[in-house]
């Protein structure tokens, strides 16, 4: 089940958990930039695509390809 594999964010307290609008698929591996502006996760079916958007996972863009995947993202 898919529902398995999400990216959730939360407070640092754990309150106000909201799981991530992300694209079809399985999703996790998130990472954060160095300055706390972007967000980078995996995503995806069969072959998981590696996503960039702003820190709360806003506005996600794919930066691999169907062809190339994704291993995981890292800054």
């Amino acid at each position: 089940d898919t529902n398995e594999y999400r990216v959730w964010l939360a407070d640092a307290n754990g309150g106000n958990a909201r799981q991530l609008n992300t694209p079809p698929g399985m999703a996790g591996l998130p990472a954060w930039s160095p300055n706390g502006e972007k967000l980078a996760l995996r995503a995806g079916e069969m072959l998981p695509m590696v996503y960039v958007g702003d820190a709360e996972g806003n506005n996600l863009k794919a930066i691999s390809g169907n062809d190339q995947g994704g291993i995981g993202p890292f800054w």
